[in-house]
This record gives C-alpha cells, sequence and structure tokens, in this order.
C-alpha cells in the first residue's frame, strides 16, 4: 500500500491556523487545539470582537472559535463581520448552553461548540472544515484599510473670536449640534460651523463620519470604546461619552465593528 507524502512546509499549510475568542474558559479550549495534530497554529484574541479584528488584519485564520457571551458585541456579531473578508474563516461559537444554537448557523457558524469542549467534540468541530491545503497569502484588507482617502486634507471654513480661519477636516472627531449649528470638537478645541449636523454628517461620510444621534456624529475612528447600561449604547471619544440613539443603534454597532479598533465593553446598570 502506497501513501502521499507531503513535504513539512506543505504539511505545515494543510493544517488549520485556529482564533480563539474566548476569555471565559481560561484558555483550555487553546490547550485543546494546541494538541490536536491538525491544528499547526493558535492564537488567542484580546477577550473581545475587536481584540478579534485587530488580530484577523494580521493573522490569517482558517477557523474561528468564539464565544456567545462577550459583551455588547458577541460571537454572532464577528461571524456576521468575517462574511466580509475576502478569505472569510469557518467559525464555530461556543457556548454553555444550546439555547442560541440555532441562530448560530443562521449566522453561517459551522458548528456549535459545548462548553466545556472535549478533545473528541472538538475534533468533531475540526472535520466539519473543508480540508485542503492553504495558500500563502496575504490577509484581508480591513474594512477601514479600503475606505476612500480623499487627495488632499479638506479644510472646513470656521469663526473663531469674530475672525474666519479654517479647520482641517482631518482633525475633527465628532460632531454636536447646538442652537441652530454644529460644534466641531477636535482632540484640543471646539469650532462653531453655521450648518447642521445632518448635513455635515452626510457630507463627511467618505471621510468615516457617521451619526449617533440627532445633536451627535463621530469619526468612526476616533471611537475607543461602545458601551452598553442596560439597553442604552453609548460610544467614547477622547474620554466623552456619546449617547446613541436607538434609530441609529443597529448601524453604528455594524459600522464600528467593521472599521475601528476599539473595546467593547458591558456597564451593568447601578
Amino acid at each position: 500500500m502506497s501513501g502521499l507524502r507531503i513535504d513539512g512546509a506543505e504539511q505545515a499549510r494543510s493544517r488549520l491556523r485556529a482564533v480563539v475568542v474566548d476569555p471565559g474558559d481560561g484558555g483550555a479550549l487553546e490547550r485543546l487545539l494546541g494538541s490536536n495534530p491538525n491544528v499547526a497554529e493558535v492564537h488567542a484574541a484580546a477577550g473581545d470582537v475587536m481584540g478579534a479584528v485587530r488580530l484577523l488584519q494580521s493573522v490569517q485564520a482558517d477557523v474561528i472559535f468564539a464565544s456567545v457571551g462577550l459583551g455588547v458585541l458577541d460571537g454572532f456579531d464577528l461571524a456576521r463581520i468575517v462574511t466580509q473578508f475576502a478569505q472569510a474563516p469557518m467559525v464555530v461559537l461556543v457556548a454553555a448552553d444550546g439555547s442560541r444554537a440555532a441562530e448560530a448557523f443562521e449566522v453561517g457558524a459551522i458548528d456549535y461548540l459545548p462548553r466545556p469542549a472535549s478533545a473528541p467534540r472538538l475534533a468533531e468541530s475540526l472535520r466539519r472544515i473543508p480540508r485542503k491545503t492553504l495558500p500563502a497569502t496575504e490577509p484581508a484588507p480591513s474594512a477601514s484599510a479600503v475606505r476612500r482617502i480623499p487627495a488632499a486634507d479638506e479644510r472646513v471654513p470656521v469663526t473663531v473670536g469674530g475672525m474666519r480661519t479654517s479647520v482641517a477636516l482631518s482633525a475633527v472627531r465628532w460632531l454636536e449640534a447646538h442652537r441652530g449649528y454644529t460644534r466641531l470638537h477636535t482632540a484640543n478645541a471646539t469650532f462653531p460651523v453655521n450648518d447642521s449636523l445632518g448635513n455635515l454628517a452626510r457630507a463627511w461620510a467618505d471621510d468615516g463620519f457617521v451619526q449617533i444621534h440627532r445633536s451627535y456624529a463621530v469619526r468612526l475612528t476616533a471611537v475607543t470604546e461602545l458601551r452598553r447600561v442596560a439597553h442604552h449604547l453609548s460610544v467614547v471619544v477622547d474620554g466623552r461619552e456619546l449617547p446613541v440613539s436607538r434609530r441609529f443603534g443597529q448601524q453604528v454597532r455594524h459600522l464600528l465593528v467593521a472599521g475601528a479598533p476599539m473595546r467593547a465593553r458591558r456597564v451593568m446598570a447601578a
């Protein structure tokens, strides 16, 4: 009986590369994956969806094991996000019970793994991933990397102390509606502009601005944190917490996840 001989480099490329986003299991899943002969690499994300998104911009993965209970953004959000990648990794959702198993397959997950996982059950999940020789290609670009880049930094005319001047659009971090005009906030200054917040957010959408509330719009890349208190969302820009209204909530969550490195956390109501 003869078999196919695979050289070391080719064999390594044919094995799976895994990312784990499950801070609640104390590293048990990483250790199980590391001991499986069909797994070549195991990478642990920073414990939340945004940590996984950042990691996937530098590491090419074939499968992601993500907890369904990560906080404001969870494994279901991550499963939806990776479908946008040019070379989308498979997703296995991990949970302590089976209450959301049907929903897992609706978002494209290939398995719903119970926690704590056993080696035989993990092997079953891995067998669901198509085996193939994986090309040594670069990871897909992030959504923020493919956004339009203006040819030159736009200048926005403003009035300061009765004198007309301008501020670079790239320096503007968030917008605030105030008594019939809009305040432009940079990292260290505020400038009034005689235009509505809605008009400015629409005009600057290609530069990364999105309206989050009738009184606020933000530059996506300036957001450092997404918070939830009970059912109320907010974002943090330069240490300032800004509310997200229900009208814009779902759109803001998806846009932030796709394009901005930030932290997402659940803040429990008092």
